[in-house]
């Protein structure tokens, strides 16, 4: 991962959906606790101008309705239209990240 100055890093607002902030029964998704530690290969999909080092506020979508969680881009975007499931949501770009 490569150092960005505070003065080049940019900030984003990601919004996401209940299936992707909440496990099936209903309650944060473990994975997405700061306190853990983030499984080798991880991504979320994320703007093609991501960088390394950027920061995001996401948004949870109802019945949260808030801002849940600051993100770090622990990589710049890169395609992920060759996974399936990316491809089958529209999404073009992911990025590995860290909850913090």
């Amino acid at each position: 991962m490569s150092r960005t100055k505070a003065r080049d890093r940019n900030h984003w607002l990601w919004v996401t959906r209940p299936e992707y902030y909440l496990d099936e029964q209903g309650s944060d998704r473990p994975d997405l606790d700061p306190a853990r530690a983030q499984d080798a290969g991880g991504w979320w999909t994320c703007h093609k101008n991501t960088r390394a080092g950027d920061l995001a506020l996401l948004w949870r979508t109802s019945p949260k309705r808030d801002i849940g969680y600051l993100i770090k881009a622990a990589s710049d975007a890169y395609s992920i239209t060759d996974e399936d499931y990316a491809s089958a949501a529209g999404w073009d770009y992911g990025c590995d990240y860290r909850v913090l």
